[in-house]
Parts: structure tokens; sequence; C-alpha cells
């Protein structure tokens, strides 16, 4: 069990994190030509990039249950959600307008949650 500092602390730390309010003016469209560069040509590092990924969603309330995986010519996202207002599907197509989006579901740990594959068009 935790103890009132403990719980306390964890609350704080839980209302900072709902807070964070982050600068994505460009971040959408840098990152998806380092995504890109990722894919076709092998540029960067994988884990710095699926961090950048994971906290460029966060700017959309979407939280990621496993790394981002990256295949030849997409990379599927595990989102901590079971539904995703269109709002912030139509947001996020706009920054990343060079991949097909396929949402999917999946059971985890006994949970339905989403699933995000972005195919790079041709």
């Amino acid at each position: 069990m935790y103890s009132q500092n403990e719980k306390d602390e964890l609350l704080n730390e839980l209302k900072e994190m709902e807070s964070l309010q982050i600068d994505m003016d460009n971040e959408g469209k840098i990152l998806q030509e380092d995504i890109i560069d990722f894919l076709l040509n092998g540029n960067g590092n994988p884990e710095d990039l699926g961090d950048r990924i994971e906290l460029y969603l966060y700017e959309f309330k979407l939280f990621c249950r496993k790394p981002v995986r990256f295949a030849q010519k997409d990379f599927n996202v595990y989102l901590n959600a079971v539904d995703i207002p269109f709002e912030k599907l139509d947001a996020l197509l706009k920054d990343l307008d060079k991949f097909t989006l396929v949402i999917y579901t999946e059971v985890d740990k006994g949970f339905s949650v989403l699933n995000l594959n972005l195919l790079l068009k041709d």
C-alpha cells in the first residue's frame, strides 16, 4: 500500500502530466519527415524516434502502452485507449498526411484497446 505522502506525490505528478503544454507548431511535419527518412534510409535512432512519436501523441492526450514498433514502410502505435474522437484523428492525419492510417483493436491483459498502423503512401 502507498502512504498518504506517496499518494499525494503521485496525484501531484499526475496533475502536472495532465496540464503539460507542448509547443507543437511544426513538430508533426518535422516528425513525419524524420519518420520517412528512417523508414526509407535508416537514418536516425528508432528509440529516439519512438519517444518523439509518443510525446507528439501525448499532445492529443493519446497515451502509448507499448513502445512504437517500426517495420519496412510503416510503424505501429499501441494506445492505451478504447476510442479516439474524430477531431484528434483528423488533426493527426493533417500532420502525418504522407501516411495511411489503419486502426485496429486487440485484447491486452483482458481489455480491448486500439492500435494505430501508419503506412507510408507510395
